[in-house]
C-alpha cells in the first residue's frame, strides 16, 4: 500500500477519505468494464475496503483517544504489510467495526482507568489504585493481593 493510504487513514478529514474510497471503487468499476487490467482488481478492493473502514470510524461514537488508538491499529496492519491479510479476515471471518474495534476501546478505556487511579496519593504500587490487575483476570478475578484488593498501598 501507498504512504497516502497510510495518511489517509490517520486523518479525521471525511472527505478525503471519501474522495480516496470513490476513487478505489471507480478504478474497480474500470477494471470490470475492462479498460484496466485484472490483476489490479484484488488490490483495488482492498484499497477501497481501508476507506470504508476509515469512514466507519470517523463516523463511529468514540472519544478521540479511542478513535486514535483504531486509527493506529489500522496504520499499524498497513505498515506492516498485512493489508491484504487484515482484508481477507475481516470481510470474511469478521467485521473490522463489531470485532476489533471494542477490543481496541476497552484498552484505552482500562488505561484511562488505571492512568486516573495512579494519580490519587497513597494507591497500590502494584495495581496503581485499581483494587486488580487485569492481566490476572483469570486468577481470583484479578485481585491484587498486595493491597488486598483496596487499591490503597499497604502500609
Amino acid at each position: 500500500m501507498t504512504d497516502t493510504l497510510t495518511t489517509d487513514l490517520l486523518t479525521a478529514d471525511r472527505d478525503t477519505l471519501t474522495r480516496g474510497r470513490d476513487a478505489a471503487l471507480d478504478a474497480l468499476r474500470d477494471v470490470l468494464a475492462g479498460r484496466r487490467a485484472m490483476t489490479e482488481a484484488h488490490g483495488l478492493a482492498v484499497r477501497g475496503w481501508w476507506y470504508k473502514v476509515a469512514l466507519a470510524v470517523a463516523d463511529a461514537d468514540l472519544t478521540d483517544p479511542e478513535r486514535d488508538a483504531v486509527r493506529r491499529d489500522l496504520a499499524a496492519m498497513l505498515d506492516g504489510g498485512r493489508a491484504a491479510e487484515a482484508y481477507d479476515i475481516y470481510t470474511t471471518e469478521h467485521d473490522y467495526m463489531r470485532y476489533r474495534v471494542p477490543v481496541i476501546v476497552a484498552d484505552v478505556r482500562e488505561a484511562e482507568r488505571v492512568k486516573a487511579a495512579r494519580a490519587r496519593p497513597g494507591a497500590c504500587s502494584r495495581c496503581g489504585g485499581l483494587g486488580y490487575i487485569s492481566a490476572f483476570r483469570h486468577v481470583d478475578g484479578g485481585r491484587c493481593y498486595s493491597c488486598g484488593g483496596e487499591g490503597v498501598a499497604p502500609t
